[in-house]
């Protein structure tokens, strides 16, 4: 099955709300073996919401709406897609009392606009909204199927839980199933990942095989995401899509950080608490974004125990004990420094592993010989901390990182 998504709101189309339930639901669309094959954004105007609806389902028999569903005179998608299918509204007495229940919990007046919100379509089904006002609404007719989710992203999980996936799922039927793998890589270009996969021939294996390979690039992470959707029946095609997946993994190697949806950071604090290991950071041009990702996941207490943002050469030296003359000779932007600064934070926060930066952010202050951009990472770490040399850590500069470095030659480590 094909679905298409619609979003509505003026908002999303000023930039002043950032869409994200078009994320949510393609990730439970493609779980449930529906593929998203069109996404539209329209402001908060019938002609534009027709426009859309008309489209989407010429191109799919599934169409998803989100926004407009709310009580006031801009929320018009109800009326309006009534209108588009040639369906009356009528007041669904359900709906209506636990609207009234929601005002009358909370001590307030219900205004007489809020009455707009106990309509449904006539044929159709309301899912109840857990979290809100608006409920869901599924339409189906001999063009396909409708669902209008208010535009709440709270609101949208929600019901998505409490009952419009069960529904769509029955739609769907049991004939497919979606099937995704998402490799998550550091220190390599999309670029370079793409040359590595088409040198081994696996980019046209994939596409001999109907699986989509997509690159989903960040800020120095790159991921690989496989998608397949498969017939429950096609034993062979499982098979098929299980081979090549383990044959991804072998072809992008070492560069692979994570098999999932799990950060960076919540990769490297399992692995220091999984080897109960602590880490300290000393930061200069991150001014304090190290350790803010560190501490980003549940629980990286276990393992962090806290950082210098030291600024200024006065500070590397009173709280890092980062030598006068090494700040001297080779300046706060070297290696040497990166190096003084991780022993330093290492010993005054008494951990088993310490990382520091240090660099010239920009715009200004970049030379010939260290231009803007140029930083130094240092890593120290206690011989002790480590039982074998299987647990230390290992160079640095492994193959992604050199690729980088050959990618952008200004970079320097």
């Amino acid at each position: 099955m094909k679905a298409a998504l619609i979003t509505i709101g003026d908002e999303l189309l000023s930039g002043d709300t950032v869409d994200t339930n078009s994320a949510f639901l393609g990730l439970g669309l493609g779980e449930l073996g529906v593929r998203v094959v069109a996404r539209f954004s329209v402001p908060d105007e019938a002609a534009a919401i027709v426009r859309a609806l008309a489209r989407a389902r010429s191109e799919a028999e599934l169409v998803i709406t989100t926004g407009g569903l709310g009580p006031t005179a801009d929320d018009i998608t109800l009326p309006t897609a009534a209108r588009f299918l040639e369906a009356e509204l009528t007041v669904d007495p359900e709906q209506a009392r636990r609207v009234r229940e929601v005002f009358a919990r909370r001590g307030i007046r219900m205004p007489a606009l809020n009455e707009n919100q106990f309509l449904r379509l006539v044929g159709g089904r309301l899912i109840y909204n857990p979290a809100g006002t608006a409920p869901a609404q599924l339409y189906t007719d001999e063009n396909g199927t409708l669902v209008l989710l208010p535009g709440v992203p709270r609101e949208v999980v929600e019901l998505w839980r409490v009952g419009v996936r069960d529904a769509l799922s029955q739609l769907v039927g049991a004939d497919v199933v979606g099937r995704k793998t998402t490799l998550r890589t550091v220190g390599v270009s999309e670029s370079v990942l793409a040359e590595r996969l088409e040198r081994s021939g696996l980019t046209t294996r994939l596409d001999e095989a109907g699986f989509a390979l997509a690159y989903l690039p960040g800020h120095g992470i790159v991921d690989l995401r496989l998608t397949a959707f498969l017939a429950t029946d096609d034993a062979a095609a499982a098979r098929r899509f299980s081979t090549l997946e383990r044959e991804l993994e072998r072809v992008v190697g070492s560069c692979i950080y994570n098999r999932g949806r799990g950060t960076l950071t919540e990769t490297v604090g399992g692995l220091l608490r999984g080897r109960s290991l602590t880490l300290a950071t000393a930061e200069s041009c991150t001014a304090g974004k190290l350790g803010k990702w560190l501490t980003d996941p549940p629980g990286s207490s276990d393992y962090y125990v806290g950082g210098v943002i030291a600024y200024s050469n006065d500070v590397k030296q009173k709280l890092l004990d980062v030598p006068g003359d090494v700040l001297a000779e080779h300046g706060a932007v070297s290696h040497q420094t990166a190096a003084a600064m991780a022993r330093g934070a290492l010993e005054r926060l008494d951990a088993d592993l310490a990382l520091s930066t240090t660099g010239i952010a920009g715009p200004g202050g970049g030379t010939t010989d260290k231009p803007v951009g140029t930083v130094y990472i240092g890593l120290a770490q206690r011989a002790a901390s480590f039982d074998s040399d299987r647990d230390r850590p290992g160079p640095l500069l492994n193959e992604c990182q050199r690729h980088r470095l050959h990618d952008d030659p200004t970079g320097h480590f």
